[in-house]
């Protein structure tokens, strides 16, 4: 079966809802962006039980932008970004149980957050083949924001990273679970980064980064 296509759809400053509950098979209950959204200023909440395809641009103007794959919450949704999406100093959600992160997603001033949408979802970030999400180094240069980028949840499973970097991005990683390094190299870089976690690093390979400011936050 085919997703839910919009081809094109302009608010004038109204909010923008779009959401797919179909529960069928194939991609019932995908969302396919193949037309400009662009709502003037107005949130824009796309909202999927399985994947969501941006194969055009998303602008909301001055409004908050929320992409929620796998809305149901059962491991089947993945976002594909194939366009820009910006919402010029807006906070920008994304959530999913992966990514693909091929254009530009620009929150300017505002915060931009990735995170886990089922329960224990393991994260990948950079030069690394863990993970149930994985976040290449190449989707990492795609995320644009000059506030806060966050990744992951505390719902989130184990995250391991090898040589992400994040360049002068202020970065937070959450999860629920551990934090380590892959690899032999510096695991991140970014301006100021925080880490959310019930441990970070191994005894024998420490989490190793190169930033101007670190926060370690244990959980439990």
């Amino acid at each position: 079966a085919d997703s839910a296509q919009i081809r094109a759809l302009s608010s004038g400053g109204a909010d923008i809802t779009i959401t797919n509950t179909d529960t069928g098979s194939g991609n019932n209950g995908s969302i396919t962006i193949s037309g400009q959204v662009d709502s003037d200023g107005g949130n824009i909440d796309v909202s999927a039980y399985r994947h969501i395809d941006v194969d055009a641009s998303i602008n909301s103007g001055a409004g908050t932008i929320s992409l929620y794959a796998d809305a149901n919450n059962n491991g089947s949704g993945i976002l594909s970004v194939d366009a820009s999406v910006a919402s010029n100093d807006s906070d920008i959600i994304l959530r999913a149980d992966d990514f693909e992160i091929n254009a530009s997603v620009n929150s300017g001033s505002g915060d931009l957050t990735l995170k886990n949408s089922k329960n224990n979802l393991t994260f990948g970030i950079g030069f690394t083949t863990s993970g149930n999400i994985r976040l290449s180094d190449a989707e990492l240069d795609n995320l644009n924001s000059t506030g806060l980028v966050t990744i992951g949840s505390s719902t989130a499973g184990n995250m391991s990273v090898d040589t992400a970097d994040f360049g002068a991005k202020d970065i937070s990683l959450v999860t629920g679970g551990w934090i380590r390094k892959e690899g032999s190299g510096t695991a991140l870089t970014a301006d100021d980064l925080t880490l959310n976690a019930e441990a970070v690093g191994q005894p024998s390979k420490a989490f190793t980064t190169s930033v101007n400011t670190l926060d370690a936050i244990a959980s439990d």
